[in-house]
């Protein structure tokens, strides 16, 4: 015989049921809407910088395969991007100067094609800065190939770039000044001297800039011999090459003669400062530190006694003609 069982407990038990079932209905529901809702990210880490310009996000092989297209907009616009992009890296920059002035034929003949890029008429004046317009007067003497004049340009690039490797970024700059004068003036010549060494870089630059003066094709075979000859005398010299330079000057009218490009640049900004009196007399420029200017002073009593006199008498002829012997020694 079964037992009864109240229905009060039926209902108790039902109860408990519905409300369990409820619970995990509602959490299955909220878990499945958690799951199909994107939310935004807090964290920053691993997120790529927006680009500038939509230009700016596309790949150097997506562009460089865009400029082989035969559609001419297509190549036109891939081109003046690449040309942009290359004309805002400094490091990009600096490679194209090098490859233009490179001992290497192969390497100037493929810079060569770069530079026609920047000089054609599809692309002059709508990249913001070219890296070859100041080197203009140079670059064509340097793509010469095997002429005297292209490997004298090539050998002064070369050891302008080594000094400025060193800190010493004047020789550099002075350069891409007579660039820009030759380009402007649209004359080619070039002092010719395929062996010159690093000490003749800065007299070689300053007499340039001096023969530019005459605004003429041709400087004349005068002046030319001027300029050799003190382009031996400075390499004769050792040690700095702006040190060499203001020693020639200090040899009198002959040196002075050739000196005004010089002169320009010193009131641009640019090359010696001058003669400091409250120093001994010593040549100043810009970032010389008390470490190079010690070595005006490694030499004997006697010698720089003669230096002092002969830079008084400088000073007392006022530059009128050459410093001799009789001038040093009267005091």
């Amino acid at each position: 015989m079964s037992s009864s069982l109240d229905d009060r407990w039926l209902y108790l038990g039902f109860g408990v049921v519905l409300f369990a079932a409820t619970h995990l209905i509602s959490h299955g529901l909220t878990t499945i809407a958690n799951l199909n809702t994107i939310s935004p990210s807090s964290s920053t880490f691993g997120a790529s910088p927006s680009p500038s310009s939509p230009e700016d996000s596309l790949a150097l092989a997506t562009l460089s395969h865009l400029a082989t297209s035969p559609n001419a907009d297509i190549f036109r616009s891939s081109t003046l991007i690449l040309l942009e992009r290359l004309a805002k890296s400094q490091a990009a920059r600096q490679s194209v100067l090098d490859d233009l002035f490179s001992p290497c034929a192969a390497t100037r003949r493929r810079a060569k094609k770069l530079h026609q890029l920047y000089e054609s008429s599809r692309f002059e004046g709508r990249v913001s800065a070219s890296p070859t317009a100041n080197w203009r007067g140079l670059i064509d003497a340097s793509l010469n190939y095997a002429s005297p004049a292209a490997v004298t340009v090539r050998a002064v690039y070369w050891h302008a770039r080594a000094l400025a490797e060193k800190g010493r970024e004047g020789p550099m700059r002075q350069l891409e000044k007579l660039a820009g004068e030759l380009g402007q003036a649209g004359l080619g010549f070039v002092l010719v001297w395929p062996e010159i060494k690093e000490v003749q870089v800065v007299a070689w630059i300053n007499v340039m800039l001096g023969l530019l003066k005459e605004k003429s094709e041709a400087p004349g075979t005068e002046r030319f011999l001027k300029a050799m000859k003190i382009l031996e005398e400075v390499g004769e010299m050792e040690g700095d090459p702006e040190e060499a330079w203001l020693m020639m000057l200090m040899r009198g009218k002959e040196g002075r003669e050739m000196v005004e490009g010089w002169r320009e640049g010193r009131r641009s900004g640019a090359g010696f400062e001058g003669i400091d009196g409250d120093r001994g007399n010593l040549p100043l420029s810009r970032g010389w530190d008390d470490t190079r200017r010690a070595r005006f002073h490694e030499e004997s009593a006697e010698v720089a006694e003669v230096r002092r006199r002969r830079r008084e008498a400088m000073v007392f002829r006022e530059g009128g003609g050459t410093v001799n012997r009789s001038d040093i020694i009267q005091h």
